[in-house]
């Protein structure tokens, strides 16, 4: 049986991600203004965590690869509370871009590292 290792999160792999992505949030029906409000929500939580938006997808990444794998087990606790960000993050950007919304949760949205160029508030 082949061990499974996690990156880690201070790897080139992670590294990179935030040398080349920037995060994207994409809601249905979102103005502009509300995208930048739900964005500045999410960089908030990352701040407060001390934790940053490509530590976090990392998380994401690794946890996804771990249970294609059914090694979720071995998912070392680091990785798990970044999951946590990232899963905070992404609700408080839904709740911030949505404020006064009628309907308080979008059918559709994504909050995702994209390649900086992508990256462009939609």
């Amino acid at each position: 049986m082949t061990n499974f290792h996690l990156s880690n999160p201070e790897s080139r792999t992670a590294a990179a991600l935030e040398a080349t992505r920037s995060v994207y949030l994409q809601i249905e029906g979102a103005s502009p203004e509300e995208t930048s409000r739900g964005l500045a929500a999410a960089q908030a939580v990352f701040e407060k965590a001390g934790v940053t938006a490509g530590k976090a997808y990392w998380a994401i990444c690794e946890l996804e690869r771990a249970d294609d794998l059914g090694w979720v087990d071995k998912v070392p606790s680091e990785a798990i509370e970044y999951m946590h960000v990232w899963e905070e993050a992404e609700r408080a950007a839904i709740e911030a871009c949505c404020a006064g919304w009628q309907s308080n949760r979008p059918e559709r949205y994504v909050l995702h590292l994209f390649p900086k160029a992508e990256a462009a508030v939609s």
